[in-house]
Parts: C-alpha cells; sequence; structure tokens
C-alpha cells in the first residue's frame, strides 16, 4: 500500500491521482446525500455533466463515435468518466512503474495507448450500465403514451443514431432515447416532439420544434 501511494504521488502519475480523487469525492458526497441522484429517472445528469457533453461534441464525426463507444449518452456521464479516469489512473501506474519513466516527452507519449487502454475498459464496464439505464427508460416510457409528446434534447445533439430528448411529466421527467430522420441535427436546448416509437432500437423517432430555450 506504501509503494502504491509512493508511485501515485510521482509526478507522472499526480494528473490521473488528482482527477481519481475528484471522482472519489463525488461518489462520496452522493453516498453521504450531498448531491441528488436518482437511477431510476435517469437523473444523474447535473448541469456541470451536460455543459462538458455539450462543450466535448460539438458534430457529428469521430470524436462522436468515440463517445458512443464509451457509451456516453447511454451511461451517465460520471458513470462513464469514473471508469474512463479509473482506468487512466491504473494504466499510468502500470506503465510508468514497470518502465521506470522520469521524462515528460515519454509520459506524454503514453497517454494516446493508455487513453486506448482506458478507452476499452470503459466501454466494457459500462455496457452492463447502457444495458439497464436502456431497460429502466424503456418501461417508463411503455406507461405514458409518448406520440406527440413535447421534450428538450439533453445531449449534446440528437441526430439519427445517437441522443436523447427529457419530456415532463406529472411525476419526475422521463429521459428517452431519440433519433432525428436521417441528415437532421436538434442540438442541445432545442425542443423537439415525438412523432413515432421505433421498436428495433427501443428510441423514439423526433421532430424539430424550432423552439430553443
Amino acid at each position: 500500500m506504501t509503494e502504491i501511494m509512493h508511485e501515485s504521488m510521482r509526478w507522472v502519475n499526480m494528473p490521473y491521482t488528482v482527477l481519481l480523487g475528484m471522482v472519489l469525492l463525488y461518489w462520496l458526497l452522493v453516498i453521504l446525500g450531498a448531491l441528488d441522484i436518482d437511477f431510476g429517472d435517469f437523473d444523474l445528469f447535473s448541469d456541470v455533466e451536460a455543459d462538458l457533453d455539450a462543450e466535448v461534441v460539438t458534430e457529428t464525426g469521430w470524436l462522436s463515435g468515440v463517445l458512443q463507444f464509451l457509451n456516453l449518452g447511454q451511461v451517465p456521464t460520471m458513470i462513464v468518466a469514473s471508469f474512463l479516469i479509473v482506468s487512466l489512473w491504473a494504466g499510468s501506474m502500470i506503465l510508468n512503474y514497470y518502465l521506470s519513466i522520469s521524462a515528460v516527452w515519454i509520459s506524454l507519449a503514453l497517454f494516446v495507448p493508455n487513453f486506448i487502454f482506458a478507452g476499452v475498459v470503459t466501454h466494457f464496464c459500462a455496457r452492463p450500465f447502457a444495458r439497464l439505464f436502456k431497460a429502466l427508460n424503456h418501461q417508463g416510457a411503455e406507461r405514458l403514451p409518448m406520440a406527440g409528446r413535447i421534450g428538450k434534447v439533453i445531449t449534446s445533439e440528437v441526430n439519427d443514431h445517437f441522443g436523447q430528448v427529457e419530456i415532463d411529466t406529472e411525476g419526475a421527467p422521463l429521459v428517452i432515447s431519440a433519433r432525428a430522420a436521417e441528415g437532421e441535427t436538434y442540438l442541445k436546448g432545442e425542443s423537439v416532439v415525438v412523432v413515432e416509437a421505433l421498436d428495433s432500437e427501443s428510441s423514439y423517432r423526433v421532430k424539430h420544434l424550432g423552439i430553443q430555450e
């Protein structure tokens, strides 16, 4: 344990250790009830998380593909971020310990393979959560008629293969997987109307209302 603590405090591992500490603090506050969390209604998307998601994904392309590989948009941002940061920290600790790295340029060069390793680990760790939240959201949607309901885009965008929409109900808001028509994109904060259910994806086709909040 002492050796792990010493290694984690080395400057080459310190950035990952700081991020890991922030993740641990976040979940400690959740456990203590200082932060609101509601798995049933997919309410892990805080304002900070939503802003982060909006800044990271600005257009459909390879970056959007990477985030979909990480299951972002299907799993709450903080769960994905937690798996990614823990994996980055572990990868950095292992690489720097066994390779005895002290040079800055070597440490920076290893970020790419370390990120690939962390991304693969995150993908497989987050998959069970993706199935869980998909089932929860689908079950919640089945209890309500969805066609004609108006919602707001809460992910960075909704396109023909990615996105989520929040719909107000008499109780807690309902988050559904949403898809736009091919070639169309609706940005975070825009209002859309549910057109039809897409049974093959357990998601819903939405159409733009042209209202920006």
